[in-house]
């Protein structure tokens, strides 16, 4: 199952460290990114919406009860990695005695939300507040996409309310927050927004792959007392983790993917404890992220939804419906496919405007005028 290599990836990590406790091998980025997937699956019914908690071990053989390591219990377009790395770190000394609680797992039809979120107690003195992102779908990549708003999400208020709960439940406790995807922007989101003194209990916040922060945001009181605190951690190939990023702080690694399939941090080298760095993005992922990011920033806020909902239109009018379809495009032959597509007015016009944004971005990469996203570890 793990990649035989100088480097391996998060399932062969937790197959090296799991004898370790977290009294002998204190939390790192990779454990992290684990925490934010042990929830993934439907614990729906298991892992307690309130305040008791079970332990990831015992989660886990109910679970595994009634499920198969198959990734078709989970979607499948979720990582081949993530139920077989579940279950060998429900078995560990590391991670088996974790105590897991306030699972939420809901979906607002009527506001196009889906929002999930867990606490994870490491040690008495930390808990870690992990939001799930959404799935690998074109849906739910539509709803990263839909985080450029300038206006705030039901699911960032959701992340809001529920960090501010979770700092409640454990009272005397540090807190970390982290996702993955869409769950990265609501840890960035919350930790930003949550009431000074929830703020000064948070140790760090992990964003990993997921879009950044609006200007808004960015420009608060409550930002600057967090943004010290923040890790952003993206593939070299990423495409998601472009959004709103320009000009920030990213540390970029290495991954074994290309193109879309990168947002899979089970793709992410590993050596010992932590991410292989990379050191910078892809001329793809530059390319994607400028003229994407370009696109969005002087739109109007009714057009940027309009622009969301064409560009989603465009590339499903071509018969993908996952990422596994459109996984092996290329980013500049993807972007010059979309610009050949027209079926109304907002589709040609928007086409358009990517199209030439996107040779835009191209002569200034070319010419070596376009910052690269290096990595600022």
């Amino acid at each position: 199952m793990g990649i035989h290599a100088s480097f391996g990836n998060a399932y062969d990590y937790v197959m090296w460290r799991s004898d370790l406790t977290f009294e002998e091998a204190s939390l790192n980025e990779v454990d992290i990114f684990l925490l934010s997937q042990f929830a993934t699956p439907d614990f729906r019914g298991i892992i307690s919406g309130n305040v008791f908690g079970i332990t990831l071990e015992e989660a886990c053989r109910k679970y595994f009860e009634t499920h198969t390591t198959d990734k078709s219990n989970i979607g499948l377009l979720q990582s081949d990695y993530l139920l077989p790395t579940l279950k060998e770190a429900a078995k560990s000394r590391r991670y088996g005695k974790l105590e897991l609680c306030g699972y939420i797992d809901r979906v607002k039809d009527e506001e196009a939300e889906q929002f999930s979120a867990v606490m994870t107690s490491v040690d008495p003195g930390l808990v870690v507040v992990t939001f799930m992102g959404t799935d690998d779908t074109l849906t739910g990549w539509k709803e990263d996409f839909n985080l450029c708003m300038d206006s705030v999400l039901p699911s960032q208020r959701d992340a809001q309310d529920y960090l501010t709960w979770a700092s409640e439940v454990y009272p005397k406790a540090r807190i970390g927050v982290c996702g993955h995807s869409k769950g990265g922007n609501l840890a960035l989101f919350s930790a930003a927004t949550v009431a000074k003194e929830v703020q000064d209990r948070i140790d760090f916040v992990y964003d990993l792959d997921g879009p950044g922060l609006k200007d808004w945001v960015l420009n608060t009181e409550g930002y600057e007392r967090i943004h010290e605190k923040i890790t952003t951690i993206v593939s070299e190939q990423t495409t998601i983790g472009t959004l709103l990023n320009m000009g920030m702080p990213l540390t970029v690694v290495q991954t074994t993917a290309t193109g879309m399939v990168a947002h899979d941090a089970f793709t992410w080298k590993v050596i010992k404890d932590h991410f292989i760095r990379a050191e910078k993005l892809s001329r793809d992922s530059i390319l994607f992220g400028y003229t994407i990011n370009n696109v969005i920033k002087d739109l109007p806020e009714d057009r940027k939804k309009t622009f969301v909902d064409v560009f989603f239109d465009i590339i499903t009018s071509t018969g993908a419906r996952t990422v596994t379809d459109v996984k092996n495009t290329d980013v500049r032959d993807l972007l010059h496919a979309l610009s050949k597509l027209s079926r109304n007015e907002d589709m040609n016009y928007f086409a358009n405007l990517l199209k030439k944004e996107a040779e835009r971005t191209l002569r200034h990469l070319r010419k070596g005028e376009l910052k690269s996203w290096e990595n600022t570890d």
